[in-house]
């Protein structure tokens, strides 16, 4: 028993090595994102010059203004669905569900806004999300959790104190409990 409790703490101090290395990395990920962002985007035709001035209309109001507003040409539906799971549309107020399974009749209204001139926007059907799914897609879309991690679901749920690893030298020589997440389990077997 105390093999395995060892090693959970070591486990649990390995894993706090490892997000020490991947939040610089994730920091230098940002700032470069954000100088892309910020930089003025224009597509360079010697013939016939275009610019990108979607920045001058100011910020997307909601979901059809986005719709509205973005070529269909130039932004596929699979990355729309993307921006979707990564939480681009977060700030909308509609879940991630409600958006991704209305996105079809958002996109017709944005393309017949633009073309007939409709006013009245869709009714959309609300869908409430799952917050381990919506984890999970984001986890797949950017390889981080991005909203939280999935262990604080787990924190919540359970009746225990904890003790936060980082706070450990607090509690020494005495029993506490640290939870830990496993991402995957390998089995070995030896020759025995």
């Amino acid at each position: 028993a105390f093999i395995q409790y060892t090693m959970q703490i070591v486990m649990a101090f390995l894993m706090i090595s490892m997000i020490s290395i991947m939040l610089p990395r994730a920091a230098v990920s940002a700032k470069r994102i954000n100088e892309v962002l910020d930089s003025k985007m224009s597509i360079k035709d010697e013939k016939n010059p275009k610019s990108f001035d979607e920045r001058k209309k100011g910020l997307f109001l909601d979901v059809f203004d986005f719709m509205i507003r973005m070529d269909e040409s130039k932004l596929s539906k699979k990355m729309i669905e993307s921006l979707i799971d990564a939480g681009a549309f977060d700030e909308f107020e509609l879940s991630r569900s409600t958006i991704k399974k209305n996105l079809d009749m958002m996109s017709d209204y944005g393309n017949f806004r633009n073309s007939l001139n409709i006013e009245e926007k869709p009714i959309l059907t609300i869908y409430k999300d799952s917050p381990i799914d919506k984890l999970n897609q984001e986890k797949n879309v950017l390889g981080i959790y991005l909203s939280m991690h999935p262990i604080e679901l787990m924190k919540d749920k359970l009746k225990i104190q904890y003790v936060n690893v980082s706070s450990l030298y607090d509690w020494v020589g005495q029993n506490v409990n640290i939870i830990i997440q496993l991402q995957r389990v390998k089995n070995i077997t030896d020759r025995k």
